[in-house]
């Protein structure tokens, strides 16, 4: 069983949404994601909807990452922390790839390691030299966790073209 308050990353299609205006007159949903398995209830609250509402809607497929709410006598829910179309997951068992151009410096290899080293996990990680196509594997301690948040971050950084699970 999963303990209250664990941090949890789900996957699935929206069968249903329910809309409530909070005390501060804002928008929140009750959305319940399905898999071929079973339904959660997902809780979504103002500042994640408003970023996020197309994810919300009956039929989308979406990946979320959130934490455990345990009620007593209640269905456990998950508070919904950040979402993307499933489409945009990655696939743990690849190599992460980051191309750094030509005449990158030690800044810009501080900053991509600074940011990975947020995301550690299992998957491999390589940096790739623009100027000469050679990449570089870094060391097991430099494994990530496939995330879309680490892609974006990285992405900004370096041009999304250059971050590619390979």
């Amino acid at each position: 069983a999963v303990k209250d308050g664990a941090t949890v990353r789900l996957g699935g299609i929206v069968t249903r949404k329910r809309l409530k205006t909070t005390k501060t007159n804002q928008v929140m949903a009750y959305v319940t994601l399905e898999d071929l398995y079973a339904g959660v209830e997902l809780i979504v609250f103002p500042s994640v909807l408003a970023r996020h509402s197309a994810l919300f809607e009956p039929d989308a497929l979406v990946a979320v990452t959130g934490r455990v709410s345990c009620r007593e006598e209640e269905s456990p829910q998950v508070i919904v922390e950040s979402a993307v179309p499933l489409e945009h997951c990655d696939r743990p068992g690849r190599v992460l790839c980051v191309t750094v151009e030509n005449g990158a410096d030690e800044e810009l290899l501080r900053r991509v390691l600074a940011i990975t080293g947020r995301y550690r996990g299992e998957t491999p990680l390589a940096i790739r030299f623009g100027d000469t196509g050679r990449a570089k594997r870094m060391p097991r301690e430099y494994c990530v966790a496939p995330a879309a948040e680490l892609r974006e971050e990285l992405g900004v950084l370096v041009g999304r073209s250059n971050v590619k699970y390979i």
